[in-house]
């Protein structure tokens, strides 16, 4: 993944892990697809008056490496007070920081081209992952 500078923090997000399935990846390494549910909270007009809605985040979370690291994708779903609903793909990093939580950082693209920096918290034991969304600077 290309390294982008982080700017203003536009959102958080706080998704729930609801189910995990494992299947053999390339070169030996096992392939996770976590699918996660939840909410996002827009701090920053990103979808102008429009908020995403209390438990409006459904997606799928792939990654592929070793229990240390790696890479992901997560794509993504998200509907709209205002009745609306568009997709989103983040594609980064994992890493191992302490016993079973992982630091993830990726780039975050909409449909419309706009693109941010996400910064995360993946933490098994809790079956969360948490973090902000940044605008790129």
């Amino acid at each position: 993944m290309a390294s982008h500078a982080a700017g203003k923090q536009v959102a958080e997000f706080n998704l729930k892990i609801t189910s995990v399935r494992l299947s053999d990846g390339p070169g030996g390494c096992t392939v996770l697809e976590v699918n996660v549910e939840g909410s996002a909270r827009d701090s920053a007009g990103t979808f102008g008056t429009a908020q995403i809605v209390e438990g409006g985040i459904f997606g799928t979370l792939t990654v592929v490496g070793s229990p240390k690291g790696g890479t992901f994708r997560y794509l993504a779903r998200a509907h709209l007070d205002n009745g609306t609903a568009f997709d989103g793909t983040d594609t980064g990093t994992y890493e191992l920081v302490d016993g079973f939580v992982y630091h993830t950082t990726g780039v975050l693209n909409l449909p419309d081209g706009r693109r941010f920096v996400s910064d995360g918290r993946c933490d098994v034991a809790a079956r969360s992952w948490t973090g902000k969304i940044f605008a790129i600077a």
